[in-house]
């Protein structure tokens, strides 16, 4: 969010964004909770933002067909994910089954709320769901706050190198050329001017 800015504006910056992507990375500190997901309800408005505004008037096949993949990636993180058996997990299968309610019959019981609905949406709109954690680079405060400096290189713990490099590898992975509203199409420069116009006139109007 920009520094004075309105919801508005902060909503039609984030579609734009969204929009224009091959791949959204959701970077969070700490433990997931189901209140992140009040973070995401700018989510569900963009679909409006999509469908509504549009001089194409795009199906749900077509917005399917241009929505990014959705990476959570969870920073600083000492947390160790478990499934609902108490069972170690990935974190991904954490979020799916904790998190994220997978449909109208999950453990939440009330879908009108605005977080079942973010969730849902989240779930359905984007191409690819994944999800990773980074654990911090230090526990101790001296190294954190010291972390830049040379003489602390080799007090950082060698997980969180090791996952670092994980991460950005499969994040690279990830990144895809941008498609196009067809199946099979890739955006070029010509088509991605064209998009970026009449979404912003869609945004605007």
């Amino acid at each position: 969010d920009a520094y004075n800015s309105l919801e508005r504006g902060n909503t039609q910056v984030f579609t734009l964004s969204v929009l224009l992507s091959s791949l959204l990375i959701y970077n969070s500190p700490g433990v997931p909770k189901r209140e992140d997901l009040n973070k995401m309800t700018f989510i569900a408005k963009l679909a409006n933002s999509i469908r509504s505004k549009t001089d194409r008037n795009l199906n749900g096949n077509e917005v399917k067909q241009i929505a990014p993949g959705f990476f959570w990636l969870l920073r600083d993180a000492l947390l160790k994910p478990t499934d609902r058996s108490g069972q170690p997990c990935h974190f991904r299968d954490f979020l799916l089954e904790k998190v994220l309610p997978k449909d109208d019959n999950d453990i939440w019981g009330d879908t009108d709320t605005i977080q079942f609905k973010a969730a849902h949406f989240l779930l359905h709109f984007f191409t690819d769901f994944d999800a990773e954690m980074i654990p911090p680079p230090s526990t101790s405060s001296e190294v954190m706050e010291n972390i830049e400096d040379p003489k602390y290189k080799d007090k950082i713990s060698p997980d969180f190198i090791q996952q670092v490099e994980y991460v950005r590898t499969k994040i690279f992975e990830k990144c895809k050329p941008k498609r196009g509203y067809t199946a099979g199409s890739l955006v070029n420069g010509i088509y991605l001017a064209g998009m970026l116009q009449m979404y912003v006139d869609a945004l605007n109007s």
